[in-house]
């Protein structure tokens, strides 16, 4: 999901991949215990089936959508077939689940490939007891890690602030961060297509110069 091709290392989290994550990473500050970053992918192509299934791997049951957005329009359109996943849909989405301790909150992504050998679908959640993910930042933590999002100024933001937002908002701030990193892919191939045909329209025009050498009448011994 990163632009660069990789994803961030957030500052005070660690790498801790698993078996069905490899992206997965943990708080270094245990007072931030509950609390995990990851992607699953090959989840099931139905929406509330698949959410099941990711979570299970971080032993939280029982989701409960509060809020969702489904990126529709030209974009989204543009980018599936630039990304050679026809059909393809996207969503951002606010939950509430019981995690291994109790109570948890979800704030995630979900990228759906509905045909194909690569049928299913890619989960992209950050997880967090509720206190934890309100404290955190909630919806911020996973466009920070995933859209490299960052504020101009971070010792003077409140992130509990941002934790507490309401779903609805909370769901469509992470929306409009995908929607711009979209935009980002479909403007990067268009650039790389430019180049490209910039490019070989040079290369055909030196193949049709014709080199003269000494028969050239410019050419003075």
């Amino acid at each position: 999901m990163q632009r660069d091709g990789s994803h961030t290392i957030l500052a005070g989290w660690h790498d801790a991949p698993t078996a069905w994550s490899s992206n997965r990473i943990l708080p270094d500050d245990p007072a931030f215990a509950g609390a995990a970053i990851f992607t699953v992918e090959g989840a099931s192509v139905d929406f509330e089936q698949g959410l099941r299934e990711a979570l299970a791997h971080e032993g939280v049951t029982g989701p409960r959508v509060v809020a969702r957005r489904d990126l529709t329009g030209s974009i989204p359109d543009m980018f599936s077939e630039a990304i050679d996943n026809a059909g393809g849909r996207y969503a951002t989405f606010i939950a509430d689940a019981t995690g291994r301790d109790g109570p948890v909150r979800v704030a995630g992504l979900w990228l759906q490939t509905p045909t194909g050998p690569e049928k299913g679908a890619s989960f992209e959640m950050f997880v967090a007891p509720r206190d934890t993910f309100a404290a955190m930042g909630g919806w911020f933590v996973l466009t920070a890690r995933y859209f490299d999002v960052s504020f101009e100024h971070p010792d003077q933001v409140d992130l509990t602030y941002h934790g507490t937002l309401p779903d609805e908002d909370a769901a469509q701030n992470i929306a409009e961060h995908f929607g711009e990193f979209m935009t980002f892919i479909l403007q990067s191939q268009s650039l790389m297509s430019a180049m490209t045909q910039q490019t070989l329209r040079i290369q055909q025009g030196l193949d049709q110069v014709e080199p003269r050498g000494l028969q050239d009448p410019m050419y003075e011994p």
